[in-house]
């Protein structure tokens, strides 16, 4: 698994992670080893801009068929959440946890984190954490 954080909008993105996904599929695997013991990749990428066109602030992106939406492989995923894009979702989208580790990300005062965070104790383990650094520079 391959996790990238960027700040910044790099035009490049989408290569980039291509890249990395791509030679961490092969890293390891040794001349006569099944092609089944091949170990899944999956790319999350935490994005701080907008890079896909759709609204969603979460996409789940997967080798398909164009024409059927066949799933080709389960073993290369791309994981992409769009920082930005959480204020504007609505409804269902606001209900899926990874929406609030998602505002747990882009919260920007203690209030916000306190709210993001209560009711679950590894976002209140977080929230400590960076307490903790903060007070301790």
């Amino acid at each position: 698994m391959n996790i990238e954080m960027q700040n910044t909008y790099q035009e490049d993105w989408a290569e980039r992670s291509l890249f990395y996904n791509c030679r961490m599929f092969t890293e390891g695997f040794k001349k006569g080893d099944p092609y089944w013991k091949l170990s899944p990749c999956i790319h999350i990428g935490i994005l701080n801009f907008n890079m896909m066109k759709s609204p969603g602030y979460y996409h789940k992106v997967t080798l398909r068929d164009e024409k059927t939406n066949e799933l080709y492989s389960r073993k290369f995923q791309f994981h992409v959440i769009e920082l930005k894009k959480t204020k504007a979702a609505k409804g269902k989208a606001r209900k899926h946890p990874l929406y609030r580790w998602a505002r747990l990300i882009t919260a920007t005062t203690w209030e916000e984190i306190a709210q993001e965070s209560v009711g679950n104790r590894y976002m209140e383990r977080i929230q400590e954490e960076i307490y903790n650094l903060i007070n301790n520079e």
